[in-house]
């Protein structure tokens, strides 16, 4: 059989049983020094915090304004070429669409020279513009080989090949797109290069 564990007093101790430390001079209880010991804690200084944050606030204030400035970029160059590549696709819908009583089809247009200002979608049949003129934001550059596409009835493109390149102005590049246009079927589709 297993023995059982003996309880002395000086194990007692401290918990309201009457037992006094004076009783129990010379033994030190495990339970007490495990429950009550004091530890040396370090910490760290108020001028140590101090310093650290200091630190990180001066990296912080240059890196955050290079960061934000070239993520803008990035994203202006990115939502033009998304909105030149929907108007491409528009205007090959629209040809498609009204195939039975157009049969010049429609047009996507760029307004300007290299570099491009704006560009348009067109009615072929009566030279009208479909909804507004597209202008190109400033601190982007749109160039290329055709200023204009036109869509068939059953959606051929005019031309076919890497027709633009969409690009941030100024110094470093920090990203081209290209968009492509597939004569045979008039599939739109865009690049990051």
């Amino acid at each position: 059989m297993l023995d059982k564990p003996k309880i002395t007093r000086c194990a007692l101790r401290g918990a309201g049983c009457g037992v006094r430390d004076a009783d129990c001079e010379g033994s030190q209880s495990k339970i007490h020094n495990s429950q009550f010991a004091i530890r040396n804690h370090s910490a760290y200084t108020l001028v140590e915090v101090v310093f650290v944050v200091v630190i990180i606030a001066i990296i912080a204030a240059i890196v955050i304004p290079r960061s934000r400035g070239s993520l803008h970029t990035r994203y202006l160059v990115y939502t033009t070429t998304r909105h030149m590549a929907a108007d491409l696709r528009l205007a090959r819908r629209l040809a498609i669409a009204h195939g039975s009583t157009n049969s010049s089809g429609y047009s996507f247009r760029m307004i300007g020279s290299v570099p491009y200002t704006g560009w348009r979608v067109r009615d072929e049949s009566d030279a009208s513009t479909v909804g507004i003129d597209k202008t190109v934001p400033s601190g982007v550059s749109v160039s290329g080989t055709q200023s204009a596409i036109t869509f068939s009835t059953i959606g051929e493109a005019s031309y076919s090949g890497s027709d633009l390149t969409i690009t941030n102005t100024g110094t470093p590049t920090v990203v081209t797109y290209t968009i492509d246009v597939i004569q045979a079927t008039g599939h739109v589709a865009f690049t990051e290069s």
